[in-house]
């Protein structure tokens, strides 16, 4: 487990958020994109739930265990459904690509779930893929470490 911050609160060493782990920032991240649906926080447009969705995918994918399985189970659906209906394969950064372009663009009104699940599903894909998801995924877990010295 990582830890943002030292076990125990010191406010004198500048340790004012206390003890934060990769579950815990994706737990946050996860309310926060809940309650974004929602218009309860200002994460209210689908342009906005679609970023802030593909990063909390990355973020679930960087805590691992029970977060990943989450993400990576969300991710299969539609490769699993486009194998079923003939269409010849994508490739994991076609079809992120493709399910992010439709996640932030999508004409479907304004049905903000609908876009966080495409969101959440296309972070999958493009971490999967490589390229500059997969770095951000390296950089949350890298950074995370080298706060926490592990």
């Amino acid at each position: 487990m990582y830890t943002l911050a030292s076990p125990t609160a010191d406010l004198a060493k500048g340790n004012w958020a206390g003890s934060w782990t990769l579950s815990g920032i994706a737990a946050v991240m996860g309310v926060l994109l809940w309650l974004g649906v929602g218009n309860h926080v200002k994460i209210n447009t689908k342009e906005r739930i679609a970023v802030f969705g593909i990063l909390t995918g990355t973020m679930f994918l960087a805590a691992g265990n029970s977060w990943a399985d989450v993400i990576t189970g969300i991710g299969t659906i539609p490769s699993s459904a486009l194998d079923g209906a003939g269409i010849p394969a994508l490739g994991p950064a076609g079809l992120g690509a493709c399910l992010g372009l439709t996640a932030y663009f999508h004409p479907l009104g304004n049905r903000k779930g609908l876009t966080a699940v495409l969101a959440l599903m296309a972070s999958a894909s493009l971490v999967e893929a490589g390229g500059v998801c997969a770095v951000v995924l390296n950089a949350f877990r890298i950074t995370i470490s080298h706060w926490t010295g592990n």
